[in-house]
């Protein structure tokens, strides 16, 4: 199992590259190479909706889970980010 964290920002795309990052270093291949698949797995537009906080700060109590290159990411409305093996 890999875990990380993440916190939002400016950066609408923040968990997006956190996860194509973390897929690319697990994998040992280039970003570039992950980027164009996440599409297939999950639309990260509405990853960010459902995930974010509410408009006035307080957190969601969610999360999302999906699989992509043969691992199945879970992602929590708290930030935390667990990428498994898909048949862990």
């Amino acid at each position: 199992m890999f875990e990380t964290q993440y916190e939002y920002g400016a950066e609408t795309d923040e968990l997006t590259v956190i996860l194509i990052d973390a897929i690319a270093e697990i994998e040992g291949i280039s970003p570039a190479e992950v980027a164009p698949r996440i599409n297939e797995s999950v639309d990260p537009d509405a990853m960010e909706r459902v995930l974010r906080p509410l408009p006035d700060g307080s957190e969601r109590d969610g999360r999302l889970t999906f699989y992509l290159l043969g691992y199945r990411i879970t992602v929590r409305s708290d930030g935390i980010v667990r990428i498994f093996e898909a048949d862990e």
